[in-house]
């Protein structure tokens, strides 16, 4: 692939989702789960990231009702406080299910991908959800990022 592709041929990447943003925004109580990888890796309290960014794994926002949101998120929230937001795709994860005896939680898992082209310098990254009308950011996943610095 070239180095100046563009990824959304190549990968099925997300869109930046507009609509989250105009949604009330919360914190949340807590959330359960959590990202399991970034690009492929174990997520990492601070990562280096280059042209894609991709996120894997689960949330439900109560194990003991087996809830699952509406929609997860991945929040990039820039050094002046900006936040955009990428609309996972829903993943199954039926390990999830079993660990918990819950059948619904089949459906807690994600998948999210996005071309960060235009997307410079330092970001946090942290997991949200959309339910009754609005995003919760979860406060237990933030991840440091440094987005298209050089890196190879």
């Amino acid at each position: 692939v070239a180095h100046d592709a563009d990824l959304s041929s190549v990968y099925n990447v997300g869109e930046w989702d507009k609509e989250a943003g105009e949604l009330p925004v919360l914190k949340a109580q807590k959330c359960m789960g959590g990202i399991d990888a970034i690009n492929g890796r174990p997520a990492t309290s601070n990562i280096k990231v280059g042209r894609g960014l991709s996120a894997t794994g689960w949330l439900a926002s109560s194990l003991e009702d087996a809830t699952v949101p509406d929609a997860t998120y991945l929040v990039l929230t820039d050094e002046s406080g900006k936040r955009s937001f990428v609309k996972g795709a829903v993943a199954a994860r039926p390990d999830v299910a079993k660990a918990y005896n819950k059948p619904t939680l089949a459906r807690a898992g994600y998948s999210i991908a996005i071309d960060t082209i235009g997307l410079q310098g330092a970001y946090v990254l942290q997991l949200a959800m959309k339910t009754a009308g609005h995003i919760e950011i979860c406060p237990e996943y933030s991840i440091s990022a440094t987005l298209n610095d050089q890196v190879k």
